[in-house]
Parts: C-alpha cells; sequence; structure tokens
C-alpha cells in the first residue's frame, strides 16, 4: 500500500535529483530531503527541482565529506522521517572499480562510484547512524551493487538490534542489484493479495473465509469490495461464480524454515513433558 503522504530523504541525490523528481511526480504529496557531498552536483540537482517547480517539496543539503551521512543530515526540526534512501558508492578504490564490466568505460565524478571501505563501510555508517535515529526514522533502505556486501550490512542491521532486517533482488538485464532495509519500529510482516473463485454465494464465502481465518491469531486478511464480484468464467458447467479479491498480512513469523524448525522443537518439548 502506497501512502497519499511520505516524508523521504535521499542520500547522495547526484545531479539529476532523479529519485526525489520521481516519486513526488508520482505521488505530489510526498516530501523530500536531498544530500550530496558534491557541490556541483548539488547545483545541477537544485536546477532540475526548480525546473519541475518542486521547491516545495524537495530540500536540498550540502555535506561535509566525513560528515555522518543521516546523524549529521536530519535536524531536530525535520520530525519524523518514513523513509531514507541510498544509492552508495559500490567501490573501496578506482581499481576494485576497474574489475567491474560495467564501470570500466565510467567518466563522470569518481566520488558516485568509490569510497573509502566501499559500499560495506557506507551503509555501515548508515546503520551506526539509524542507531541515533531509530525513533525518528520508520525505514532506512539503500541499494546494495555487489553480492558480498549484502550479507555484511543485513548482519551489521541485526546487530545493531533493528526489528526488520530484510532485502530485496532487482534484475535488470544482466544487471542484478539488490535493495537491503531494516526498521527498529515496523512490524515483522508478509503480505499478498489473494486472488480465489468459489460457487458459494458472496455473503457464505465471505463468512466462511472469515471463519478460517481468524482461527489464525497469527494472520489477518480483508477484502477488497471494488475487486471483488461476479466472475464470467465457465467451469463444471457453472457459469457464475463468485470472484473475492483479499489483502492479507501475516503477524508473526510462521513461514520461515527457522519458523517450522522452533515450532516443531515446541511440538517435541510438549510431547516428551506429557
Amino acid at each position: 500500500c502506497v501512502p497519499d503522504t511520505a516524508f523521504g530523504v535521499d542520500v547522495g541525490v547526484g545531479a539529476s535529483c532523479i529519485f526525489p523528481l520521481l516519486a513526488t511526480s508520482l505521488h505530489p504529496s510526498w516530501k523530500f530531503i536531498g544530500s550530496d557531498i558534491n557541490p556541483g552536483a548539488l547545483e545541477s540537482a537544485r536546477e532540475n527541482v526548480k525546473k519541475n517547480g518542486c521547491e516545495a517539496k524537495i530540500e536540498l543539503r550540502q555535506m561535509a565529506e566525513d560528515a555522518k551521512p543521516l546523524a549529521d543530515l536530519l535536524k531536530e526540526s525535520d520530525g519524523a522521517v518514513d523513509f531514507t534512501m541510498c544509492n552508495p558508492p559500490f567501490f573501496a578504490n578506482e581499481s576494485e572499480m576497474g574489475g567491474a564490466g560495467q564501470y570500466r568505460a565510467f567518466t563522470g565524478n569518481l566520488q558516485e562510484v568509490v569510497t573509502e571501505g566501499g559500499e560495506t563501510r557506507f551503509i555501515e555508517r548508515m546503520i551506526e547512524d539509524s542507531l541515533e535515529l531509530q525513533k525518528r526514522v520508520r525505514w532506512f533502505t539503500s541499494m546494495v551493487g555487489q553480492k558480498k556486501s549484502l550479507k555484511a550490512v543485513m548482519a551489521k542491521a541485526k546487530q545493531a538490534g533493528a526489528r526488520v532486517v530484510t532485502s530485496q533482488a532487482f534484475f535488470q538485464g544482466q544487471t542484478l542489484r539488490w535493495g537491503v532495509a531494516w526498521s527498529f519500529t515496523a512490524e515483522e510482516v508478509q503480505q499478498r493479495r489473494q486472488r480465489l473463485l468459489s460457487r458459494l454465494a458472496p455473503d457464505a464465502l465471505s463468512a466462511d473465509i472469515a471463519a478460517r481465518i481468524h482461527a489464525i491469531p497469527t494472520a489477518s486478511l480483508a477484502w477488497n469490495a471494488p475487486l471483488s464480484g461476479p466472475a464470467d468464467v465457465e467451469r463444471d458447467g457453472e457459469a457464475v461464480w463468485w470472484r473475492g479479491v483479499g489483502d492479507g498480512k501475516v503477524l508473526a513469523e510462521t513461514w520461515t524454515r527457522r519458523a517450522r524448525r522452533l515450532a516443531k522443537k515446541g511440538e517435541a518439548g510438549a510431547e516428551a513433558a506429557a
């Protein structure tokens, strides 16, 4: 579910300021703070923001190279933040960059792809900042460009005490990237949209589903009324079925191997006690 209003932070907006501009174009009520350490890039970003008439929605701030990427960026007066995002410099040095085919012909600003300690250390710095900001920011997120970094930064976020740490792979042609997110306040949920067809009457189907869901304390489901209704399909001689569309979420971890192993261990313990 995409909120109507949101307040985001983009660490390293670059010369284009592309992500805040795209987000505020798609969601006009969203607002952003963007940062960069390169004065030239920030000046170009400001021009783009002005050309798109987004000065009231996007505020850009110059950061020192040795500043804390989040803790020094956000002020008390900024209030609560819904999410932070970052596409960090991937490499620790130019020689490391030379081994990556997609960057061999790179001619832009090296600060965009090279930083001390590479992306792992850069994201770890944001995780360290998130300890200071955990009550003010709901979700911290970052792009990860190298698989070897993913495990390290997720472990760092868990070690920092984040309540939820998750990742998602992104495929674009031959390029594979990952997004990593961590939160100290969000509930761990697994959401999905479920569609089903039934010969039960709508009221009977709703009652049947409600009874099943209410019997599971770790799940919830609500019907999406505008998307539910008669379904004109032919199956087993029945011309009209009822199509139900529900938005559901699991409120506790039950789907992972670890959860199943713990459940089985609990059952075994109960049997032994009996």
